[in-house]
């Protein structure tokens, strides 16, 4: 399936059994550069090399196609790819330019980042939830995938995090070593954003300010159920 290391690089960012830092840097207009470093939990590696019949791919030879990977971002307007290396099997590191953040997706999707601007204070908005993750979904394809469709966000009837942990249980069995469970993964699992600003960060909603710099660090599975949505915002100086 000619997508399934692009969608898997997104959903990474949605579903639980990964760890992810973002580095974000925003200039003084709305573009900016991002660096995300991604590391898979072993079991998940250890599904995926189990299941390569169905993804044509193997945790042994690399699980990320860096190539496709760099074709795929390379296919949105607003973002330039710089680079795309996998230094580890389960292991991946991006360093792309944004043009514009409201605007990674095409326009006709309600988008995931939107800013106002009053004044010389810009305002950014993150928001992903139910009402608009069916739009990234029909960007990505991800709900297409039979492998991944079960273990993404569901639109439709979210799952609450106890039933998504349940199911992560079931899914991984027989993955699973040295006494790990569901739970145990997901308390190490997580989304760490450290954004940079040209201007200094005035306020937060979330996170801890430093001058031009806040850290937001948020837990992998409120990305992966959305049964609240995920969001935050931030005010700086330009």
């Amino acid at each position: 399936m000619r997508k399934f290391l692009v969608l898997l690089t997104f959903l990474c960012v949605l579903l639980a059994g990964c760890t992810v830092k973002q580095d974000i840097s925003i200039k003084s207009g709305r573009d900016g550069d991002v660096f995300i470093d991604l590391e898979l939990d072993p079991v998940f590696v250890r599904y995926i090399n189990d299941v390569s019949e169905t993804t044509g791919t193997s945790a042994a030879e690399g699980i990320f196609n860096t190539q496709e990977i760099y074709d795929g971002l390379s296919g949105f307007d607003a973002v330039d790819p710089v680079s795309v290396i996998t230094p580890e099997p389960s292991r991946l590191t991006m360093i792309m330019k944004v043009d514009d953040y409201s605007n990674v997706l095409p326009d006709r999707y309600v988008p995931v980042i939107r800013i106002a601007e009053s004044g010389s204070v810009r305002t950014v908005y993150f928001h992903l939830g139910t009402d608009n993750y069916g739009a990234v979904d029909k960007v990505f394809g991800i709900s297409s995938n039979p492998v991944l469709a079960g273990l993404a966000p569901q639109s439709e009837n979210p799952y609450s995090e106890s039933e998504y942990i349940s199911m992560l249980d079931y899914v991984f069995s027989d993955y699973f070593e040295n006494n790990a469970t569901a739970d145990s993964i997901l308390k190490n699992s997580f989304v760490q954003l450290n954004i940079r600003t040209d201007g200094k960060i005035l306020e937060s909603d979330m996170g801890e300010i430093s001058g031009n710099n806040l850290k937001v660090r948020i837990p992998m599975i409120k990305f992966a159920t959305l049964k609240q949505p995920v969001e935050f915002s931030f005010k700086y100086s330009f």
